[in-house]
């Protein structure tokens, strides 16, 4: 699915990103 890739996409962005940043969420 479409959505079932950009949906693991975005986590694949966004777990990197708050690693790197930290930042509670």
């Amino acid at each position: 699915d479409d959505a079932a890739k950009a949906k693991f996409g975005e986590i694949d962005v966004k777990l990197p990103y708050l690693r790197t940043t930290k930042m509670p969420s």
